[in-house]
Parts: structure tokens; C-alpha cells; sequence
């Protein structure tokens, strides 16, 4: 009995080992700098876990904050670091060159972790100056950073949550006296090998894999959304949270070890295995030629995000005459341009077997508000369709126009408003710069493929 005990405690401890994300809180590292500047700034901390300044692998925060020349308290949390041995602050804004921006009383963690020896600062595109006990920076560009010289060896503190470990210890020691029980007597009451018992083990130890290391991410990059928070079963304020299965359920199954390589092996053996059409609850694509839409193939044609000509049509008009009256009574011309959807234009890229006779919704209640209130509204689905003949209006895995679609529709809307203002001169096609890519969205100057894509989690097959 005694010995059994013991070897159940041992598994127990080593499970609260491997669960001590969950009982054990890093809580964020804080860096504080009193500031004055003018204009908006970003301030970016990061922490190096290596003493060396290659930040390869570090920890970051940010703050966003707008300066009148006074002098501000700036707090930077850095989550999910355990020790800090390097750091960098880096400046960003636009209108940053060559301001001056001086930075006082700088400390890490608590005030005792002191950063004010200003001449151990070293500096990246930026010119430094000691005046006045203060560290002044002189950016040379939009973006410049410094880096403090000393080696530091700074901890974070913790926070131990007892009810949690509790009820782990309990739970965990429980099955493990029990499993150590039932082990022992496994060869004795019912004759089996230890070929046997150690297949048990085995499946057993696999078991405790999946929490060997619980992801502290706040968002997927593959996904592109946020994962499920941790959600104490004792709350702050002291109730209990009733729901902490479900919300327990979400948070594991977003964190698990290993969940990323999963899910891409899932994802290769579905893709490669499925017909010409790739879906999960979330959307679907066409493998033939790579158009996709978030609706479902079942519900495509019902589940249109439009208001319905009822009472819902007739509170979506009231809003409607009420933006217009403010605009009349301040002399504004309103005009609204409606998008397109890709399902309205590229019908047998999509869904091959969907109506063709099919009336576009959006099109009926943009008609009919115009004629209800006066007010133009330029759906352009005509010209729209009229330009995906000649090229891409809507990329293929996203719902967004192309920069050829967005000229068009540019283009139909300046038609209605040179009916009111005949001598305005609308920008011609070679006046911008339009890309021409069937397939990358651009977005801040950088190129991606487009929401669908991480929704189907299918991002490296259309490279």
C-alpha cells in the first residue's frame, strides 16, 4: 500500500511539473520610462533571454501614445518572459526626425531595477545626448532604437494560484493511486504479460504528451485569429465559474503541444484527398482554379448578408434620410458606393451549378433606396462584370476588390458625381499605380493571400 502510494505521488508531482503553466502565472515584466515629446509615438520594449544583443530570442511590448510636450508615464507590459538579460527600446512615428525626445526615470520590473546610468546607452538611427539627469534622443529616421550596454539578470515574479493547483493535485493523485492499483493486480487477477502492462504504460505516458507544453500565444498565425484565454474556475471576485469545462475545453485544444504540426498533417491529408472542392465549416475553394468564398457550399445561396425588404429595410432607410439631412443642412453632397460580392461575379469559378437567373439582392435594395430616399447609391455590379472579362476584380481568396476592381469602381462612382459636378476630371487607369496580381492581396505595402486562406489554413498550397 505504501509503496503504491508513493509511486502514485511521484506521477503526481511530475504531472504538476508538467502543468505548472496553469498554476503557476509569470506575471508581466514591466518597463516604465517617463517621456516628453510631441506627436503620436510608438514605444516598442524588447527583452533578450540571452545576455547578448542579436535578439534572436526575445519577448516584446508596445504601447501607443500621443505627447504635448509634458512629461508622460509610459508603461510597457512584456508578457511571458521569466528573465531579461538584454534590452532595446525601439521609437517609431512619422514625425519623429530629428524631435527631440527625452526620457527620464527608466526602470525594469520595479523601480530598484534601475536604467538611469544614461551613458551605457548605445543607439541605431538615432544621435544621443546626456542633459539635465535626462537621456535625450535625436531620431535620424521614422524608426530608431537603443540598447542599454549593461548585462542584467532580471526575474519576473509569479503567481501561485492555490485553488488550481488544488484541484490538480487532488484530481491527478486520485486517478494515479488508482491506475498504480489497478497495474499492480493487472498480472495477478487477469493473467496478462508484462508485454501488457508496459502497452498500458505506454498509452499512458502518450496520453500526458499533448500538455507537455501549453502554447502561451495570444493569436495563430496560421489562423489569423485570437486563441481561447485561460478562464479560472474560481474567478477574482471569488464565484465560481461554471462554465470552466467548456472554457477549459477551448483553451487546451488551442494550446496543446505539437497542435500547429497536427493541424498542417490534417490539413495535407484532407487537401490532397479531397475532389476538386477543399471546405471546412468556415469556407471553400475550387482546387481547379483556386477561387474560394467563406459561405458554405450547402447554404451559398441563403446565407447572403443582406437586410430583408421588411421593417429591417425600413429602420436601414430611416439611418439613411438621417445622414442625409445632416449633410444637407452642412452643405455636403453624400453619395454611397456599394461593393460586390465575388459569388455575384465569378458564379461558375465558384459554384458551377448555381442559378444563373439568380436576382443580385444588393443590387434590388440599392434601387429601391435610391428611389425611397433620394439618396445616389452606385452599385456597380454591371461594370464590375463588364471588367472581369479584361481582368481580376476580386481576388481569388479574398472578398476585397483587386486595385483593377477598386479603379472601376472608382471610376462608377465619379461617373454619378459628374452628373451634379460636371467639371471634375476623374483620374485615368495609368494615373495609379494598379498590381495586376491574380492572387496576392496588398496590404500596407506588404503582400499576403487574403483571409480565406487562413480560415481553410491552407496558405502554403497556393504559393
Amino acid at each position: 500500500m505504501r509503496k503504491r502510494t508513493l509511486i502514485a505521488l511521484a506521477i503526481t508531482i511530475l504531472f504538476l511539473i508538467l502543468t505548472n503553466k496553469t498554476w503557476l502565472i509569470v506575471k508581466p515584466m514591466i518597463f516604465h520610462l517617463n517621456a516628453s515629446y510631441n506627436g503620436n509615438v510608438q514605444f516598442i520594449i524588447d527583452l533578450n533571454k540571452k545576455d547578448n544583443f542579436e535578439f534572436k530570442k526575445f519577448k516584446s511590448g508596445s504601447v501607443k501614445h500621443t505627447g504635448n510636450g509634458s512629461l508622460n508615464k509610459i508603461n510597457i507590459p512584456v508578457n511571458r518572459i521569466k528573465k531579461a538579460k538584454a534590452v532595446r527600446l525601439t521609437i517609431c512615428g512619422d514625425d519623429i526626425v530629428n524631435q527631440k525626445i527625452s526620457i527620464t526615470n527608466v526602470w525594469l520590473r520595479k523601480p530598484k531595477y534601475s536604467l538611469n546610468n544614461y551613458n551605457k546607452y548605445e543607439s541605431k538611427n538615432a544621435e544621443l545626448k546626456v542633459n539635465d539627469n535626462s537621456l535625450v534622443i535625436i531620431p535620424k529616421s521614422k524608426k530608431c532604437s537603443i540598447y542599454y550596454k549593461e548585462p542584467l539578470n532580471i526575474r519576473a515574479t509569479f503567481k501561485f494560484e492555490f485553488l488550481i493547483f488544488t484541484i490538480i493535485f487532488i484530481l491527478s493523485f486520485a486517478l494515479f493511486y488508482k491506475l498504480t492499483y489497478y497495474l499492480a493486480d493487472f498480472k495477478i487477477s487477469k493473467n496478462h504479460s508484462r508485454l501488457d502492462i508496459l502497452f498500458i504504460l505506454v498509452c499512458t505516458i502518450i496520453l500526458f504528451i499533448p500538455m507537455s507544453h501549453i502554447s502561451q500565444a495570444k493569436c495563430s498565425e496560421n489562423e489569423n485569429r485570437n486563441l481561447a484565454k485561460w478562464k479560472p474556475f474560481i474567478k477574482k471576485d471569488g464565484s465560481i465559474n461554471y462554465n470552466f469545462g467548456k472554457h477549459f475545453d477551448s483553451y487546451f485544444s488551442d494550446r496543446f503541444a505539437k497542435r500547429d504540426e497536427l493541424l498542417d498533417l490534417y490539413v495535407d491529408l484532407t487537401f490532397n484527398l479531397s475532389g476538386d472542392i477543399y471546405r471546412n465549416r468556415k469556407a471553400f475553394i475550387n482546387k481547379k482554379n483556386g477561387f474560394g468564398t467563406y459561405f458554405d457550399l450547402g447554404n451559398a445561396l441563403n446565407n447572403r448578408q443582406t437586410l430583408k425588404f421588411g421593417r429591417e429595410f425600413q429602420i436601414a432607410e430611416k439611418h439613411l434620410l438621417e445622414l442625409k439631412q445632416f449633410c444637407d443642412s452642412n452643405d455636403i453632397k453624400l453619395y454611397i458606393l456599394v461593393t460586390t460580392e465575388p459569388l455575384d461575379i465569378y458564379k461558375k469559378e465558384l459554384l458551377p451549378y448555381k442559378d444563373k437567373n439568380q436576382n443580385v439582392i444588393e443590387h434590388k435594395q440599392c434601387k429601391q433606396i435610391t428611389k425611397d430616399t433620394g439618396i445616389p447609391i452606385v452599385h456597380p455590379i454591371d461594370e464590375i462584370k463588364e471588367a472581369s472579362k479584361y481582368g481580376l476584380v476580386h481576388f481569388k481568396t479574398d472578398h476585397h476588390w483587386t486595385d483593377y476592381g477598386t479603379y472601376i469602381g472608382y471610376s462608377s462612382l465619379m461617373n454619378v458625381i459628374r452628373k451634379d459636378f460636371p467639371n471634375i476630371h476623374p483620374a485615368t487607369e495609368s494615373d495609379y499605380n494598379i498590381d495586376y496580381n491574380n492572387t496576392l492581396v496588398r496590404a500596407n505595402e506588404n503582400l499576403g493571400y487574403g483571409d480565406l486562406n487562413y480560415s481553410l489554413h491552407i496558405i502554403q498550397k497556393n504559393k
